[in-house]
This record gives C-alpha cells, sequence and structure tokens, in this order.
C-alpha cells in the first residue's frame, strides 16, 4: 500500500536530485531516504484518520506506530 513501484521511486529520485539546493550544501541518498520515510508516515497518517477503517489497518497502525518512534513522537 505504501510502497513505490520502482519506476516512481527512480521518478522521485531524480526530481529530488535535479532541484537546486544551497549553494556548499550536496543532496545524498540519506536525504533521499529521509524524505520517503516522511511521505510513507503521512501516507499512513492519512489512512489511520480515515472514519472508515482499512481490513488491514492493524499492520498500517503498527507501521504508522513504528515511524513515529523514529522520527521521536511528532
Amino acid at each position: 500500500m505504501t510502497k513505490v513501484s520502482n519506476r516512481e521511486e527512480e521518478k522521485l529520485k531524480e526530481k529530488f536530485f535535479n532541484t537546486p539546493s544551497l549553494p556548499g550544501e550536496e543532496k545524498t541518498l540519506k536525504d533521499f531516504e529521509k524524505l520517503q520515510l516522511k511521505n510513507n508516515f503521512f501516507k499512513l497518517q492519512k489512512i489511520i484518520r480515515r472514519k472508515k477503517k482499512s481490513k488491514n489497518f492493524d499492520e498500517v497502525l503498527k507501521k504508522y506506530l513504528e515511524i513515529k518512534s523514529k522520527f521521536g513522537g511528532l
């Protein structure tokens, strides 16, 4: 569900690395992974806040709480 296909991930990666950044700052793969983690977190958060719960709600909640603990609670 929250997994991005390889093609979409490559597209995002290309867009991420081709956008301008501050002089002297270089974007790394670690920065891109942080961005992906953040995007996944917000997608999961959106699913959890829905009124109608999905079939795999427990899995989504588990993944959401796991990511939330990595961020320190947000």
